[in-house]
């Protein structure tokens, strides 16, 4: 697996073996990133592309359809950015390689308060 910090070199690369027809899984194999990681970054282009279409478009033209796609994929995107900031999260408080420990409520929040600077 690729490691932390090499999601904003790799995923450009990823894009354009995708746009050349390689499969998800192949250039997952390839590049040692998931698949699902692949497919969040294809839904966040999705989502790029129909933002600024519908922008484009008069309020008029724009049907609810088109608009309930947009806030759809827009409330998955905000999720997986949920679940990819837990897991963040988690890795900053326990790394790997440290032994396991056990933290009260009030020494998580300490910890969290450390990893975002509060």
């Amino acid at each position: 697996m690729a490691t932390k910090g090499d999601k904003a070199v790799l995923s450009p690369q990823a894009m354009r073996l995708y746009a050349d027809g390689i499969t998800l899984s192949a250039i997952s194999d390839q590049l040692g990133v998931s698949v699902t990681t692949l497919n969040i970054q294809r839904l966040r282009n999705l989502f790029e592309q129909q933002l600024s279409y519908c922008e484009d478009l008069h309020p008029s033209e724009r049907t609810s359809r088109e608009m309930d796609a947009l806030a759809k994929i827009g409330s998955l995107l905000e999720r997986w950015d949920k679940i990819e900031k837990g897991q963040r999260l988690v890795t900053e408080i326990f790394p790997e390689g440290t032994e396991q420990k056990t933290l009260t409520a009030d020494q998580l929040k300490e910890e969290i308060k450390k990893v975002y600077g509060v």
